[in-house]
């Protein structure tokens, strides 16, 4: 959602522009505001705002294979459905996380038995 940012560095002042994405390589404004501060104080950003949902609806989606998930994500992001959480997990993380995961306990738990 930041479409361009001002940052001062120890060497200076960068200033990204608002340009459309580009798949043809790195891009300096995502290093600069995925770096948590460490290459300099982002002093402005220029960012895109969304309408808020009239409803929010939470959901998680298995699929067969890794490639199925990334070919839906592709065919979401084309057709304009942006959630606002995308996480693509390979198998052994799956796997893992179903393992590692806590019991449900409380009103919810029992509605979720129930069902």
């Amino acid at each position: 959602m930041t479409q361009s940012v001002r940052v001062a560095t120890p060497r200076g002042i960068i200033e990204t522009r608002a340009v459309p994405a580009t798949a043809a390589g790195s891009s300096l404004l995502q290093l600069l505001v995925g770096s948590e501060g460490a290459f300099g104080v982002i002093t402005r950003a220029t960012m895109r705002v969304r309408e808020l949902p009239k409803t929010k609806d939470y959901r998680a989606l298995l699929f067969k294979s890794f490639s199925d998930g990334t070919a839906a994500m592709r065919a979401m992001l084309q057709n304009d459905i942006v959630p606002t959480t995308v996480q693509l997990s390979d198998e052994d993380e799956t796997r893992s996380f179903f393992a590692l995961r806590e019991e449900t306990r409380g009103w919810k738990a029992l509605i979720e038995q129930s069902a």
